[in-house]
């Protein structure tokens, strides 16, 4: 290919077989007389596309994310204003305020996961193509479809941030880190719809445990303490396992089981979405291979 035969390139226009080519996944170049691997993936730029080499795989597709969806962005037109019509004014405003570039990135959000659904990122022209003909019908109802479901979400999340910034404290700061954890950037492509329709109960958890707090905060400090300790067994599990095995599905899982977990323990009366507890947890945490 294109790419074989040289290892960068300056911006093109368009992305053909007559410009960049198919993108390899790997390039031999030599660096102070040595033969290394190299990792091309196109970058976006004003005047199109480029193609650079990377010196590590996960910054190759890092990058071929970025600009599969910034391809993709540039041949779809979306009114983020039309994807809340109709929605509460306060839920209009979570959405305005979404903490990744606002109601505009929570649309890009909804792309690329749209995309990643579809197979992309891609390696070849005749790949993108196909792709955008995959995702461009989509797009409206999709994006309207993910922005309605996780609007109420947003609300409520933007309530309570706003609400911890007058708090501090140990119990404060694990809150604010399970907030950060509830709504990562990408979190629609991180998480799934699934686990985001959940927001609003585990919003409602944290809220619930705010009050019971000032109540009586030796049992508070119960509770976190059974949290951290299932927080503890499965990164004892994963210093064990080869590195990567934090990002596969199983070991995602049981960060939502602790997630359920601390609804049982700080706000069990608002039901959890299965049975979970201590005991459960060290046993998917055992089965981690």
């Amino acid at each position: 290919s294109r790419v074989s035969r040289t290892s960068e390139s300056t911006a093109v226009s368009e992305w053909t077989d007559d410009t960049l080519g198919t993108i390899d996944d790997t390039v031999k170049t030599t660096v102070d007389g040595h033969e290394v691997t190299a990792y091309p993936a196109l970058v976006a730029t004003k005047e199109g596309v480029e193609l650079k080499v990377h010196p590590t795989k996960a910054a190759a597709d890092a990058a071929m994310v970025t600009t599969t969806l910034t391809l993709l962005m540039r041949e779809i037109s979306v009114n983020a204003s039309q994807m809340v019509k109709g929605l509460p004014l306060q839920q209009r405003v979570a959405v305005d305020s979404y903490p990744h570039g606002g109601a505009d990135g929570l649309v890009n959000d909804a792309i690329r996961d749209l995309m990643m659904e579809a197979g992309g990122p891609v390696r070849t022209p005749a790949a993108f193509q196909k792709l955008k003909d995959t995702v461009k019908p989509q797009v409206p109802g999709r994006v309207r479809q993910a922005v309605v479901a996780i609007a109420p979400g947003l609300a409520e999340y933007s309530n309570l941030r706003a609400e911890l910034a007058h708090w501090d404290g140990p119990a404060i700061d694990d809150m604010r880190a399970q907030l950060d954890f509830l709504l990562p950037r990408n979190a629609i492509t991180a998480h799934g719809m699934s686990h985001l329709r959940h927001l609003p109960r585990y919003i409602q958890a944290m809220r619930i445990r705010l009050e019971d707090m000032n109540l009586d905060p030796d049992r508070d400090a119960d509770r976190q303490a059974e949290v951290d300790n299932a927080k503890a067994y499965l990164s004892n599990r994963l210093r064990s396992l080869p590195a990567g095995r934090e990002k596969t599905r199983k070991v995602k899982d049981v960060h939502w089981m602790l997630e359920e977990l601390r609804v049982s323990l700080f706000a069990q009366r608002l039901g959890t979405a299965h049975a979970v507890s201590l005991r459960r947890i060290q046993k998917a945490v055992d089965k981690l291979r």
